[in-house]
């Protein structure tokens, strides 16, 4: 019921980005091997179709409708449930406000941390920076979250939407 399959498939996600279908198959498939409960494939599915498909889409338009294109691929769990919910929260609400509708991760569960993730996301999809800062001003499972949020904003934003700074700041890549 954990978070480990979200926080790691996002680059899956990007993978598949001409098949958000193909995205949700892949992902189910990969969070199986950690997390054979409904909500920890919920997760994954959720996360890896976001990523997958901003790519195909307007940043315009993902800000407006990726929670609910996510939603069509994503099981009946406690995990949708909360992606429905956070389509009832405003953009103009704070990420503290929203993390107490939503969860923000500290049951360490799908379901307490998706949803808040993708709210996340899909508010801040043109703004990596923002979207870093706003969700782990909401505190909770701060390196999950940000895991989550980074994959599916980094997609829409490319390397060039990453402040040079923190470029410069990461570990050096191999290979």
């Amino acid at each position: 019921m954990g978070n480990g399959a979200a926080m790691r498939v996002g680059p899956l996600g990007a993978w598949f980005y001409d098949s958000t279908t193909r995205a949700a198959e892949q992902a189910s498939l990969s969070a199986e091997v950690t997390h054979w409960n409904i909500e920890g494939k919920a997760g994954a599915i959720a996360v890896a179709v976001a990523a997958s498909w901003h790519l195909n889409n307007s940043v315009q338009a993902n800000q407006h409708h990726l929670i609910q294109e996510v939603l069509g691929h994503v099981p009946d769990s406690l995990t949708k449930d909360g992606l429905r919910r956070a389509l009832s929260v405003p953009d103009s609400c704070s990420a503290q406000d929203a993390a107490e509708v939503l969860g923000c991760g500290e049951q360490i569960l799908s379901q307490d941390t998706v949803p808040f993730c993708l709210w996340s996301a899909q508010k801040y999809l043109d703004d990596y920076a923002g979207a870093f800062w706003s969700t782990a001003s909401a505190f909770g499972d701060i390196d999950t979250n940000c895991a989550i949020v980074g994959s599916i904003v980094s997609v829409a934003v490319g390397k060039h939407g990453i402040p040079d700074d923190w470029l410069l700041s990461r570990e050096p890549l191999n290979g």
